[in-house]
């Protein structure tokens, strides 16, 4: 039997691929919008220092781990992740997100949902239940004492996203940091909480600004799956896939959250699927043309943003990836109906944003996707029954407004796009 397929772990250039006749339109949306195009040569060149950066990063961050070597064990590689990875970056190559796998050693544990204040379930969020709680005090003395471990009433115990971000990772990403000022004289750094993430903002020698997410993820376990000959377009694809979950306390006071679970929750990381996602793409000219699109609608919906329209201060980056994702199942897996270029897969993007919108909901594709199962048959990943709506934490008066600027995205985008019945 073949080894599982391995995800590759490069960043990817951008998409750009129109179809055959749309010379003219490409130069037309080029007038028409933001320019969203990366220089190939500032790509590679900004990707190769990227790459030597997080190398000193990871080594530096493993080094203050070895203090917590007993109860915390990093991988040796970070994971790519996110638009620099997708082939979704527009404008400059100045944002890389990452994943720094760990293992919490010696701990047994039980997932337990997240509720909200009216006792619905929360689609991808979850409290890490430690069954082995007894020992915890003499076998990870460190993360004990950093309050990683949470005790409630009833006596469960918990770990502490909160306590785990700010007391341990929080920690050693400082002092990692701290070392690279040493290492690196001439470069500056900037690190901003944004839990699970840690913004690391770097300003080379040359003062080209470069920002990086970095994100702890708890290694919770793999899986293989075959990926079907329809939906690769070649043949049955045996592809391995890791988990993680990543410590997203609430910070924001979120009024639907609990109060006893705010310092709690844990986020399911389905990076591993989004990535390969994208990798769907480049071998399927339909597909390109998809993500083409996506990354052009990224610019527009920058615009709007400029402009303050509602439009634009509703969606972001991840709607957009999540309604290129809806756009390929339904046309290029459930359905043949064929993409022949750019200027169809934009009408497609503008149609389902606007019904999404329109209905104040925008189902997250990795949950409640009854459909999922084509792409990934007898995944774990299909155990997230209840759907996830995007918009959830959007302001409600936002929600209201958000339509009304369709008819600023439809004046830019004109003629730019195969033009749909549910647009009038």
């Amino acid at each position: 039997m073949a080894a599982a397929k391995q995800i590759k772990n490069e960043w990817e250039e951008p998409f750009h691929v129109f179809g055959e006749g749309e010379q003219k339109l490409r130069l037309q949306i080029l007038k028409q919008v933001d320019d969203y195009r990366v220089d190939h040569e500032k790509w590679g060149k900004q990707a190769e220092q990227t790459d030597v950066f997080l190398d000193k990063l990871l080594k530096r961050i493993d080094e203050k781990a070895q203090l917590y070597s007993r109860e915390i064990e990093l991988e040796k590689t970070i994971l790519k992740q996110a638009s620099a990875r997708q082939g979704l970056k527009i404008d400059e190559p100045d944002e890389y997100d990452v994943i720094v796998p760990l293992i919490i050693k010696g701990l047994d544990i039980q997932t337990a949902r997240v509720k909200d204040t009216d006792g619905q379930v929360i689609p991808g969020l979850e409290r890490e239940r430690v069954l082995n709680k007894d020992k915890v005090g003499s076998t990870h003395p460190l993360l004990s004492r950093a309050d990683v471990f949470h005790t409630t009433e009833d006596g469960t115990v918990y770990l502490n996203s909160q306590n785990f971000y700010k007391k341990v990772w929080m920690k050693m990403l400082d002092k990692a940091l701290a070392d690279l000022k040493t290492e690196m004289p001439g470069f500056e750094f900037q690190r901003r909480e944004h839990p699970p993430a840690v913004n690391v903002q770097v300003t080379y020698p040359d003062r080209n600004v470069v920002n990086f997410d970095i994100v702890p993820g708890r290694y919770t376990g793999s899986e293989q799956i075959k990926i079907p000959a329809a939906v690769t377009g070649k043949k049955d694809t045996t592809v391995e896939f890791s988990s993680y979950t990543l410590p997203k306390y609430d910070n924001r006071n979120n009024p639907k959250i609990n109060q006893e679970d705010r310092e709690l929750i844990w986020r399911q990381c389905t990076s591993a699927y989004e990535r390969y996602m994208a990798d769907l793409c480049r071998g399927s000219p339909p597909r390109q043309y998809v993500m083409t699109a996506n990354r052009i609608m990224k610019s527009v919906i920058k615009m709007l943003q400029r402009e303050q329209n509602p439009l634009g201060n509703l969606v972001n980056s991840y709607h957009l990836k999540t309604i290129a994702y809806h756009i390929i199942m339904d046309k290029t897996i459930l359905d043949s109906n064929k993409i022949a270029g750019v200027k169809d897969a934009l009408g497609f993007h503008i149609t389902y944003l606007k019904m999404f919108v329109s209905k104040r909901v925008l189902p997250d594709f990795f949950h409640g996707n009854k459909h999922l199962g084509k792409i990934f048959p007898g995944s774990k990943i299909l155990e997230n029954h209840r759907e996830l709506n995007l918009f959830w934490k959007a302001n409600p008066t936002l929600l209201d407004t958000a339509i009304h600027g369709f008819k600023k995205l439809l004046k830019i985008l004109e003629g730019c796009f195969t033009y749909c019945d549910d647009l009038k």
